[in-house]
């Protein structure tokens, strides 16, 4: 399953973002993670129908952490909300899809179109 020819026209085909290690992830961007183990930051604020998506193409796994009031659903579970809870990614490899489903500075995103097993914590 690869990433929908929907999701890259919605991001209007913007360039790929290469991210080298800990960033902050950008709304409606798709992100290339290439560096080695790092944190990934949801964005501070987004609005429903936002999109975003990150594939791993580096030798170390990544994790997407959240801030206060922060969610991710996820078809294994949701991660806990705000600053303790986070997704990381099984390989290096691993691709993911996010959907902004609740705006606002407590934003809640929806994985869907996902490649790889993710831990949710």
């Amino acid at each position: 399953m690869g990433i929908s020819s929907g999701f890259v026209k919605r991001l209007n085909q913007k360039r790929p973002k290469v991210v080298t290690g800990a960033a902050t992830l950008e709304v409606n961007r798709s992100h290339h993670y290439t560096g080695g183990v790092a944190n990934l930051a949801l964005p501070a604020s987004a609005q429903v129908g936002d999109l975003m998506t990150i594939l791993g193409m580096g030798a170390g796994v990544y994790t997407i952490t959240q801030a206060a009031g922060q969610q991710i659903r996820h078809i294994a579970g949701n991660t806990t909300a705000g600053v303790a809870g986070s997704l990381t990614a099984g390989t290096a490899l691993d691709v993911v899809e996010f959907e902004c489903v609740v705006g606002g500075p407590s934003t809640i995103w929806k994985t869907y179109n996902v490649i790889g097993t993710f831990v949710v914590a």
